[in-house]
């Protein structure tokens, strides 16, 4: 990604959080950490762009900060009352505590309603498989 596009990025992310409730924004910042210390070189976001250019059309878009290397890896949406932590081939993940909701084709997502849904034993191995998936190594 190009300075300019980096930049425009935050940007976008920014506003994005700047909209959401304290408490939903620091639900947005805690996942955006675990994403990043569990793969650091993974690009965001890339479908904020796209809500975007969606809306520009008239249609309504979804914003998620999207995480992807190769391919859409995972994403993190702040609603009004809690925060997805969405993961885009999500039926193809471990899921042994039950956390992974959604009922489509591929995508799950886990709902964030408050700071103790964040446990590194819970999130970390979903995130860490969901970019082995996509062929991304994760941290150990």
């Amino acid at each position: 990604m190009n300075t300019e596009a980096a930049m425009a990025t935050d940007a976008a992310t920014q506003e994005l959080l700047d909209k959401a409730p304290p408490e939903i924004r620091q639900l947005a910042e805690a996942l955006r950490k675990l994403v990043k210390d569990v793969a650091p070189e993974a690009e965001a976001p890339i479908e904020m762009r796209r809500a975007t250019e969606a809306e520009e059309r008239g249609i309504k878009g979804w914003k998620a900060i999207s995480y992807s290397r190769d391919g859409m890896v995972c994403g993190i949406q702040p609603q009004r009352n809690w925060v997805n932590l969405i993961f885009y081939r999500g039926v193809e993940l471990p899921d042994p505590e039950g956390v992974l909701d959604g009922a489509g084709k591929g995508i799950r997502a886990v709902k964030v309603k408050k700071p103790d849904d964040i446990r590194g034993d819970t999130l970390t191995p979903l995130v860490k498989a969901a970019f082995r998936l996509r062929g991304t190594k994760a941290r150990a």
